[in-house]
């Protein structure tokens, strides 16, 4: 019962978005060493081609995409270029027509909704959440089962998963519900530490080199901070509001106390901890000590306006396409990526994989999939995915493109995947309400709560989102 109230509730905010105009990431294992493999069979041994007198779909395919411009200093239109010349390059090689609709975030949510009750949808969609579209689509709608297909344009899944890294397989929820596959990964969000390494060097936290020294610790982290701050002008920590709150703020907080947020079987919250509550307390401390600039409850308070500017210096969960933008518009400045700080348990970072889902509504099924496998293309997938500046899930384009095999930011998240992720996307039908970015969403308020002084014992905050999400997963 409790499982169509949480669908009912999500189709009125749906609906209510379009009255108002809206309409139009368990623990993963390190990334093992990679072995020199033998090369998987080529697209064109593992199934013939099709020629453009055999095919008899030309679409249009409808690819909804997420718009990532505005976190790597793009304009819409150039990011959407480059996008422009990818579809010219399908329907050169196809014949297929492929039409775009760039979706922004902050409607993102409310059309994947939609789109799995049976709403407007795509044919190929750039999802996120999966296991909650897969859930409330019911095997109607929303994103449909991969394998079959795989088999049949790779010959095998085990020819198909060699292309990938372990981690972006391997986390929870990523691509794969269960056994089955729902989506193709293209993406790995990676929360690492980030800092402005001149800022570091001029508060003498060098290593023997004279190299800016990234804290490693919560009590190194407490000592930097101590001196990093100057009050008004310098705040030494970054943390997260409104939607970024979870990624760019606490949610590391909760994995360094050895938590994935939910039991192994995912049936339970494992947050209301002893070594959780700690950690939490940890950074209300730092809020409390001044250490984070005042206004971080505001929505002014922008994360990466603060780094750009030289007033913020340490961010500890950072994403690689946002350390990429914020880089790239200030050349003169020296930036230092590692590892997270180590809490009382861990220093994993959360981890996510965004994924390219093929829609059960598609109407042009044929199209689709040939859409679908053109992004699956080592040269394809590394162009749009340096367009997003997102660390790439396909190993040899990961480890033979300077892009990635050569650039700091890259190396960083590589180094973060070693040390350990936690999946920030578990994959229960409730994680888009446990996790989501509003008021009453469990998580959302604990760590509103935590960086508010004034919010509230840190002990109650935990019991009372401990026993909402034990609500919300029992209802399932």
């Amino acid at each position: 019962m409790k499982k169509y109230l949480i669908i009912l509730l999500v189709a009125v905010f749906a609906i209510s978005m379009i009255f108002i105009g809206i309409g139009c990431k368990k623990e993963a294992a390190p990334v093992e060493e990679i072995a020199e493999e033998e090369t998987s069979p080529t697209e064109e041994e593992s199934e013939e081609t099709i020629t453009e007198e055999q095919r008899t779909d030309f679409g249009p395919v409808k690819f909804w995409n997420q718009d990532y411009s505005q976190y790597v200093g793009m304009s819409i239109e150039e990011y959407e270029g480059i996008w422009d010349e990818i579809i010219a390059e399908f329907k050169n090689k196809t014949g297929i027509d492929v039409e775009m609709t760039l979706i922004p975030w902050g409607e993102a949510s409310g059309k994947h909704n939609l789109a799995a009750m049976g709403g407007e949808a795509p044919d190929v969609m750039d999802d996120f959440y999966i296991s909650s579209w897969v859930d409330i689509g019911d095997g109607k709608y929303g994103p449909e089962p991969l394998d079959d297909y795989i088999v049949a344009k790779f010959g095998s899944i085990e020819n198909f998963t060699s292309k990938y890294y372990p981690t972006a397989i391997a986390l929870p929820g990523a691509a794969m519900l269960g056994d089955q596959f729902f989506g193709i990964p293209w993406r790995i969000d990676v929360g690492f530490q980030f800092a402005n390494a001149d800022l570091l060097k001029e508060a003498g936290f060098v290593d023997e080199n004279g190299n800016a020294k990234l804290p490693k610790t919560y009590a190194e982290l407490e000592e930097y901070a101590g001196k990093l701050t100057i009050p008004g002008k310098q705040y030494a920590i970054v943390l997260g509001a409104e939607q970024n709150l979870q990624w760019l703020g606490l949610y590391p907080a909760i994995y360094a106390a050895g938590s994935n947020i939910l039991s192994d079987d995912l049936t339970k919250s494992t947050i209301n901890t002893p070594e959780v509550i700690d950690s939490l307390k940890f950074w209300r401390n730092l809020v409390e000590s001044g250490f984070v600039a005042p206004e971080v409850l505001s929505p002014s308070y922008v994360q990466t306006e603060e780094l750009k500017s030289g007033r913020g210096v340490i961010c500890n969960a950072m994403y690689a396409n946002i350390a990429a933008g914020i880089i790239k518009e200030n050349p003169d400045t020296e930036y230092v990526m590692g590892v997270a700080v180590k809490g009382p348990m861990t220093n994993n970072g959360f981890g996510a994989v965004g994924s390219f889902t093929l829609y059960r509504q598609s109407e042009h099924k044929e199209a689709a999939l040939e859409w679908f496998w053109f992004l699956c293309e080592d040269e394809i997938a590394a162009k749009y995915t340096k367009a997003a500046e997102f660390m790439t899930t396909i190993r040899n384009v990961a480890t033979t493109d300077p892009f990635w095999s050569e650039n700091p930011v890259y190396i960083a998240a590589n180094e973060q995947m070693e040390a350990g992720l936690t999946a920030a996307d578990p994959p229960v039908e409730a994680w888009s309400k446990i996790g989501g970015y509003e008021e009453g969403d469990p998580l959302h308020d604990l760590l509103l709560g935590v960086l508010d002084p004034n919010g509230g014992e840190i002990e109650d905050l935990v019991a009372k989102a401990d026993a909402q999400i034990n609500e919300l997963l029992e209802g399932e």
